[in-house]
């Protein structure tokens, strides 16, 4: 099921689109209703989220939902793309815990089925130093030495073929020059989004004093990347400059423009300990062979059942990644080893079976 958001004036259309039937409604949107959705972002970035406000817009929002369907892609729109909606509430359960959710830009992006796959299969992972201090409770949009992108980082270097530049061995010329060979890029490091002119946002790669080493959006543009994934593991990649009617001017917009069939984007400055946690069991998922969007959200699911009761089973922890933009697994599932193991045994079961027919016939 597609979920497509438009604002119109006052108002919001909803449409819901599946394989059967689209059916759409229209929605005042006013200054109660936009408050609504401030709210609630705020309540998540302070660690104070209240299910409460989750229903109130959940009940705005979200339009029934057929019981056939498991999987959700989100086209928002204006300041719905600063939400995930993986916190709303459907049968007074997290989203996420009912459905498998991915989010679009835009509706043309959603079958990429004739997308040439990167053959190189490796990921070309950055970790940028910034300094030698190293601050264990940082969010990435600081300047501090980041301890989770690193363990990070490497971390993914074990599960998949990887290239990957740590510390001093990161450059803005670096990702440059080998960013287009990357068939998944992980950019673990500081980020800083310009609300006011999206072209400013940057993407750092050394000391925040020396702007030579940061990449700004505007420059992503220029880039031919045929990436599989981009994983921008860094604060508000999602964001940018919101244009109503349009898509949001953010990291992840640029990457899809530059030639990445899937990015993961954050929606706020995301923790480095936890992201690194998130991370870990997202790339673990994606190993064993599940699609991006269900790789994601069992990282989340993983990450709010180990973290259940404390306060860092707060949504600010654990939300704050989307995934938009192409859904198929990176690692292909391979059944020669289970077919091979499965006609051994049968193979030896022949064999037994053989062995006491001929017993019988010999008593």
């Amino acid at each position: 099921m597609v979920l497509k958001y438009l604002f119109v004036e006052d108002k919001l259309a909803v449409f819901s689109i599946t394989a059967k039937n689209i059916v759409w409604q229209l929605i005042p949107w006013k200054k109660e209703e936009k408050s609504i959705v401030t709210k609630i972002s705020e309540e998540i970035i302070h660690r104070s989220f209240k299910a409460k406000t989750a229903e109130k817009l959940s009940r705005l929002i979200l339009p029934e939902i057929p019981i056939e369907i498991q999987k959700i892609i989100i086209n928002p729109d204006g300041e719905l793309y600063t939400i995930p909606f993986e916190v709303l509430l459907y049968n007074s359960t997290f989203l996420l815990e009912n459905f498998t959710l991915s989010y679009t830009s835009n509706l043309g992006f959603i079958h990429l089925d004739n997308l040439v796959e990167n053959e190189n299969k490796k990921a070309f992972i950055y970790a940028p130093n910034y300094g030698d201090e190293e601050e264990v409770l940082a969010t990435r949009g600081s300047t501090a030495t980041l301890v989770g992108a690193r363990k990070e980082s490497e971390m993914i270097s074990k599960l998949f073929p990887s290239e990957i530049y740590l510390g001093k061995d990161v450059s803005k010329e670096v990702f440059l020059k080998t960013a287009p060979k990357a068939s998944v890029l992980h950019l673990a490091m500081h980020a800083e989004i310009d609300t006011d002119e999206s072209g400013l946002s940057r993407l750092i790669f050394g000391k925040e004093n020396e702007e030579k080493q940061d990449l700004y959006l505007e420059e992503l543009y220029a880039l031919n990347l045929n990436a599989d994934m981009a994983v921008l593991s860094a604060c508000n990649t999602g964001l940018g400059k919101e244009n109503a009617g349009r898509s949001m001017e953010s990291f992840e917009r640029a990457f899809t423009f530059s030639g990445v069939a899937a990015t993961v984007a954050s929606l706020w400055e995301v923790p480095d300990v936890a992201t690194s946690q998130i991370m870990e069991s997202f790339y673990q998922n994606l190993k064993q062979g599940n699609s991006k969007s269900e790789a994601l959200i069992q990282a989340k699911l993983d990450y709010v059942k180990s973290n259940k009761g404390t306060k860092l089973d707060q949504p600010f922890y654990w939300a704050g990644f989307v995934l938009y933009g192409e859904n198929k697994a990176l690692v292909k599932t391979n059944n020669t080893i289970f077919i091979l193991l499965l006609l051994f045994s049968l193979s030896i079961l022949f064999v037994l079976f053989s062995l006491r027919i001929k017993r019988k016939k010999e008593v």
